[in-house]
């Protein structure tokens, strides 16, 4: 009887990883054609309109076929960069809430992802949805606190959102704070003059623990920046 089965079985594995094979071709095969773009809005390089719009395209289509994390991510961040070079104000809300949606597909096949998260907690800020974008922010930043790759673009958006953070979220932000003291100290200076939050930056970081003598150096060198002209 065994012996009946065996080759069905056979048959039945061998047809189910040819078809995952051609379904992971599917979902690469777009990513692949369209890395350099996804690369280029990574580093916040400019990207043509027409460019963008043929990505659009051709990466909705792939979603709505084989969606993966990875796809839904890389059309979220065409259709985040393309709402803002739209002129309609209509069509720049449509393809912000588009990405919205993306990104919380995304999540929920990979929920523990934190750039997935940080992605949705920038889309949601620019959707006009603070609090939701608060709450995005927090499982970033519990998720991979320590990771240098997303710091600085997170803390830009902590920054952005520091009139509705809670007691909390100033906790959880210290931690973040000398994190990036430890790692660069005059790029921490640079965003917190950048946002006018200097004086905020130095009372946090007090709190923290740090000495007035890292907080004394650190005054310094915005006031040497602020000599230079530095930004």
């Amino acid at each position: 009887m065994y012996r009946f089965w065996l080759p069905s079985i056979a048959v039945l594995i061998g047809l189910s990883l040819l078809i995952m094979g051609y379904i992971s071709l599917q979902t690469a095969y777009p990513l692949e054609r369209h890395r350099k773009l996804i690369d280029a809005l990574k580093n916040q390089q400019p990207v043509a309109m027409a460019t963008l719009l043929e990505a659009n395209q051709e990466l909705t289509e792939s979603v709505s076929k084989y969606s993966s994390p990875s796809l839904l991510r890389s059309l979220a961040v065409v259709q985040l960069q393309l709402s803002r070079q739209v002129p309609e104000p209509k069509e720049q809300k449509q393809l912000r809430a588009a990405a919205i949606d993306h990104l919380k597909r995304a999540l929920a096949q990979a929920p523990a992802d934190p750039l997935l998260w940080t992605r949705l907690a920038w889309a949601r800020h620019l959707h006009g949805e603070s609090e939701q974008a608060l709450e995005a922010l927090r499982f970033s930043t519990l998720l991979a606190a320590h990771a240098p790759e997303q710091m600085w673009w997170r803390l830009e958006l902590w920054f952005r959102l520091i009139p509705q953070i809670t007691h909390d979220d100033h906790s959880m932000l210290r931690r973040q704070l000398v994190f990036a003291l430890e790692t660069d100290s005059a790029s921490l200076v640079n965003i917190s003059r950048r946002y006018q939050r200097l004086v905020w930056l130095v009372q946090q970081l007090s709190l923290a623990g740090i000495s007035s003598k890292e907080l004394g150096e650190l005054v310094q060198k915005a006031r040497d920046q602020i000599m230079t002209g530095s930004r």
